[in-house]
């Protein structure tokens, strides 16, 4: 992390360069080990984003800030502020970044006891990653859908969507 502190604190280095290097360090560095400091550097990167119009990377800030919310358990603010990012994401084409929302608002949902609008974000994930190809990001789409169709007790379709997971899951170890 210090290389990317010294990156951040160069203000010789462009703004892209200094966002790039705060988001590894708030999502990547702090975000499982110390949410509190994830957001706090979140919210650093989110200032300098806002002040050099860069809007990939004031998505980027919120989400991380939504994941810090979702890990102390904060779903309902969470959710805020994916959708916020949500939003960006469309307006600027972001298609991977529309599946990473999406999927973790689906996070949120299930754990807010929302299953339907789980699915319908879970669902909403695998399109955005089906379209950009990241097998990955479909698969645990996928994994998403079935847990929530479990909590709904629709066992057979959960099933459904594990083994699709599995499947993506065994043609990408060959």
């Amino acid at each position: 992390l210090d290389s990317l502190f010294s990156v951040w604190n160069d203000k010789d280095q462009s703004s892209l360069e200094r966002l790039g290097a705060m988001n590894v360090i708030a999502f990547s560095g702090y975000l499982y080990k110390d949410p509190d400091s994830a957001y706090y550097y979140a919210q650093k990167q989110l200032d300098l984003a806002s002040a050099t119009n860069s809007e990939l990377h004031v998505s980027k800030a919120l989400i991380t800030q939504a994941e810090s919310h979702r890990l102390r358990a904060k779903y309902s603010d969470a959710v805020k502020l994916l959708q916020r990012a949500l939003m960006i994401k469309r307006e600027i084409g972001d298609v991977r970044g529309e599946g990473a929302a999406t999927y973790c608002l689906g996070l949120c949902y299930v754990s807010l006891g929302r299953s339907q609008d789980a699915v319908e974000s879970y669902e909403q994930a695998r399109l955005a990653y089906e379209q950009v190809k990241d097998s990955s990001g479909i698969a645990k789409s996928l994994i998403g859908l079935g847990n929530a169709h479990s909590t709904l007790s629709q066992l057979s379709i959960a099933q459904d969507y594990y083994e699709r997971s599995l499947l993506i899951a065994v043609a990408r170890a060959d």
